[in-house]
């Protein structure tokens, strides 16, 4: 059935020519939500694609190429699960029985469920086929067994029909006729040396007969046919079925690479190492033979660094050579977007923490390097925070981007370069904050006036509190601009209290004063669009319930049986030492939480479990009361937490100060020297309206 469904496949292709309906272009806006959008242009039948690459995340362009109507494609989310491919064929790895073509997954392997019996290939575990109704060994090339179809041969062998017996892949030669070598649906063309044969018509009987042939492009432009030249004899060949659309702006067609061009060549070396390789493809199902990829189970299995760089070579080296005429003219990003073309290193999956140095010589801020070893070791960041002046940051020199050290671990090398950071763009102010332009202003049709954007003045008509100027509230009953609660005051939410209260109970109340196992619930401190309710406890943490807890304030510790289920040392200092990718478990007395083992700035090249606030509760205390106290300002009540005036360059100092000494204090436990100037000195920092909002969300 599958034989005739790609036999029928390819008679389609041949006698449909491909009509250029779509344009491809990569303008969309990096800020753009989407990877992939098409639109109709003058025409009722031809569209454009506009495409970009996803950050960290994949796009599935194939959803947007179907249909024939405008259509627009996000990013989607993409995690290591993502290295597993499915489905398997029997002998093949599972993790549940939907992973399994055929068969049943018992203990993590597709198994044929009617035993050694098989009715079709499919039911055949790896390095078996069908054979007269049980499955077993592949039949030896050149043995005296009589085959009955390719997939009961050896994974670099064929069944040749003419004499039923397995024969060797890619030895024939051009210009022998292989007509009656292979049956109907099997892959004819791997059977030739190059990798290739054409279709010729005999002068006598009128019949069409198959020759291995090696093909030259005489011009890779066309309209209508393809013109090659054969290398067996100098003579040209036609071919109509060869002429398709390129993903360009124009619209025009190119011809299919010859097989005889290099960059098919450089393909079909690295095809014939796979196919002859039994220590790969002895991974490999008997039907996976029938395609250019590598087959699915090497990808669920292996897992090393030289493996995933050889499938890397071999897949771009795939796309550059079958989708050779789709990528003339076209923009830069369309091999990488809609063809999968990868231009990331391969990094090792159990990756060590970078060695932290410092030094004082070095030309810039930050030189990060990553061996991309086996093992994950010997990655390492030098830094010098002495190359910065008071404004600049460290930055990635093209992005603009702060530099986080945790970027080495998905970067061969990184250096970082002292600029003056501008920060994250285009947010947006509430009524009565700065501005520069009308469009800075969050309501529609705000106007910003000497540099404020207007708004509901005091005692003014409103729906919502974001319609009022700094210091005041919408009161929901009156539809009145009021000024803001003092601590004690009657609110019903946060934003009716001033900027360092919150709202719990009914009364305004500080920041920071609820003590542990206080019940505090939506309806009891409503925070509307940003719940902030954990601010209100002492420690900072607020236990969000399993369905049946409820909402306490909490202080949370290592989990007793985590820590003695894996042997883990809490030393003198309360810190645990762990591994990249490892999770570390904590309880707050209500249920567990689970926090990644961080990297710290050492020079062991150590990590660190995010210390619990039990074992840090002073600093925590002091970080609620430096919030409330911060918030104390003349800022919009919508935006206490992220705001664009209190720009004192002490305050800043002092914000990261507080970072570092709670969700941040294990990354500086027994740091290198520099470290604490780099990321918190006050010489690495520059400040401005945007530099605001960020530092505060980072904080937050």
């Amino acid at each position: 059935m599958k034989s005739n469904i790609l036999l029928l496949f390819s008679f389609i292709k041949i006698i449909i020519s491909e009509i250029c309906n779509y344009s491809f272009s990569c303008n969309l806006n990096e800020n753009d939500d989407y990877c992939a959008i098409r639109k109709r242009t003058d025409s009722n039948t031809i569209f454009e694609i506009n495409v970009k690459k996803c950050a960290s995340t994949s796009c599935n362009i194939y959803d947007t190429l179907l249909g024939d109507t405008e259509k627009k494609t996000a990013c989607q989310n993409s995690s290591m699960e993502n290295i597993y491919k499915y489905p398997s064929y029997p002998g093949g790895v599972c993790k549940k029985e939907q992973n399994c073509l055929s068969g049943i997954c018992i203990n993590d392997i597709c198994v044929n469920s009617i035993q050694n019996k098989c009715y079709n290939h499919e039911n055949c575990p790896l390095n078996t086929a069908c054979i007269k109704g049980s499955c077993q060994p592949y039949l030896k090339t050149n043995s005296d067994s009589e085959c009955e179809d390719s997939y009961q041969c050896e994974f670099n062998a064929y069944c040749n029909k003419k004499e039923k017996k397995c024969k060797l892949l890619f030895d024939i030669d051009d210009g022998i006729d292989i007509t009656d070598y292979t049956l109907p649906g099997e892959r004819i063309e791997n059977i030739c040396i190059n990798g290739s044969y054409i279709n010729l018509k005999d002068e006598e009987s009128d019949n069409i007969h198959r020759y291995c042939e090696t093909l030259m492009n005489i011009d890779q432009n066309c309209n209508e046919d393809c013109n090659y030249k054969r290398l067996s004899n100098g003579q040209n060949y036609n071919q109509a079925d060869k002429c398709l659309c390129g993903y360009n702006k124009y619209r025009t067609k190119y011809c299919v690479l010859g097989n005889g061009e290099e960059i098919y060549q450089d393909f079909l070396k690295l095809k014939k190492k796979f196919i002859n390789n039994i220590e790969l493809t002895k991974y490999c199902h008997t039907l996976e033979r029938d395609f250019d990829d590598i087959c699915l189970e090497l990808l669920n299995t292996r897992k090393s660094v030289d493996f995933r760089n050889f499938v890397k070579e071999y897949n771009n080296k795939k796309i550059l050579a079958l989708q050779h005429h789709r990528l003339q003219e076209s923009d830069s990003c369309i091999k990488e977007v809609i063809f999968n073309y990868d231009t990331s290193p391969v990094f090792s999956l159990n990756q060590k923490c970078p060695k932290y140095s410092c030094n004082f010589q070095k030309e810039n801020c930050f030189y990060g390097n990553n061996p991309l070893q086996e093992n994950g070791e010997n990655i390492t960041v030098i830094l010098n925070p002495n190359s910065c002046n008071e404004k600049e940051f460290c930055t990635l020199p093209e992005e603009n981007k702060l530099i986080n050290t945790s970027l080495i671990m998905e970067n061969e090398n990184l250096i970082g370069q002292c600029k003056i950071y501008q920060g994250k763009k285009g947010i947006k102010r509430y009524p009565g904050e700065p501005c520069n332009i009308n469009s800075d202003c969050l309501l529609e049709n705000s106007i910003c006036n000497n540099g404020i954007c207007n708004g509901t003045g005091e005692g003014g008509e409103c729906n919502e509190t974001k319609q009022c100027t700094v210091g005041l509230y919408c009161n929901k009953k009156d539809k009145k601009c009021v000024k803001q609660k003092d601590e004690g005051g009657i609110c019903v939410e946060a934003w009716d209290c001033k900027n360092y209260l919150g709202c719990f109970r009914g009364k305004c109340i500080k920041l920071g004063t609820l003590k542990k196992g206080i019940k505090i619930t939506n309806d009891m401190a409503p925070f509307p669009g940003e719940d902030k309710r954990y601010y209100l406890c002492e420690t900072g943490e607020l236990n969000e319930g399993d369905g049946t807890t409820g909402n306490f304030c909490v202080v949370n510790d290592y989990d007793n049986n985590w820590v003695n289920a894996n042997n883990k040392d809490i030393d003198n200092n309360n810190y645990i030492k762990c591994t990249f990718g490892e999770v570390c478990v904590y309880n707050n007395g209500k249920n567990k939480i689970y926090k990644s083992c961080e990297c710290g700035y050492n020079s062991e090249g150590q990590g660190y479990c995010p210390l619990p606030s039990s074992r840090n509760l002073e600093n925590w205390k002091n970080r609620i009361k430096f919030i409330g106290d911060s918030a104390n300002n003349e800022c919009h009540s919508l935006s206490r937490y992220n705001c664009y005036k209190n720009n004192d360059y002490e305050y800043y100092v002092k914000q990261r100060e507080h970072e570092s000494k709670t969700t941040q204090i294990h990354l500086y436990y027994n740091s290198v020297d520099c470290a604490y100037k780099m990321f918190v000195n006050q010489n690495n920092l520059q400040f401005n309206y945007y530099l605001i909002s960020l530092f505060l969300a980072l904080l937050i």
